[in-house]
């Protein structure tokens, strides 16, 4: 996908605003979600003119930044499923805060 000049794209496949860690697909997500420019722009502290532009670039290329969506979400729930990354209930937490509170006595 070529990216204006307000996008980047870093080492781990993420495209983001440029200079910040505000992701393409989060802006996306919220718009379609139905959030109103305005909102997404207070939201992550943007101006409504680089939020309306990111929309502007998902409308001229929905195709390739829904496949970008696609697989970011196939990423995540992989990673969500990976050993590295269990949930722990309330007890299991609160059982390893207090082993911790006993070794730093």
């Amino acid at each position: 996908m070529d990216l204006p000049d307000f996008l980047d794209e870093n080492e781990s496949g993420d495209i983001r605003i440029r200079g910040r860690r505000i992701g393409l697909y989060h802006v996306v997500e919220d718009f379609r979600g139905g959030k109103p420019v305005p909102e997404i722009a207070d939201d992550f502290e943007l101006s409504d003119a680089l939020v309306q532009a990111v929309i502007d670039f998902y409308h001229a290329h929905v195709g390739e930044v829904d496949a970008y969506m696609a697989e970011r979400d196939a990423e995540t729930e992989r990673l969500m499923k990976s050993p590295l990354c269990k949930t722990l209930d309330l007890a299991e937490l609160q059982r390893r805060f207090a082993v911790q509170q006993t070794k730093a006595v």
